[in-house]
């Protein structure tokens, strides 16, 4: 390798790097929050998505969703 690759190679694994540890940051401040200050995290989301559907109904969402046409 050429010494400008080798610089290339070192400045993205200094990047992925930086990226990693904001991420990990971020991780374990949501995790500090939740245990030292749960009233300030957003409220959970119900469990239950509504009523089950049939085939034919999500057939026609995923078609809907996708903005093509029944095909048969």
């Amino acid at each position: 390798m050429t010494p400008r690759e080798i610089a290339l190679v070192f400045s993205a694994h200094r990047a992925r790097m930086e990226r990693k540890n904001l991420e990990r940051w971020l991780l374990l401040r949501g995790v500090a929050l939740a245990v030292h200050a749960p009233d300030r995290l957003p409220p959970v989301p119900s469990a239950s998505p509504g009523p089950p559907m049939s085939a034919e109904a999500m057939k026609q969402r995923l078609l809907a969703w996708r903005g093509k046409d029944d095909p048969s």
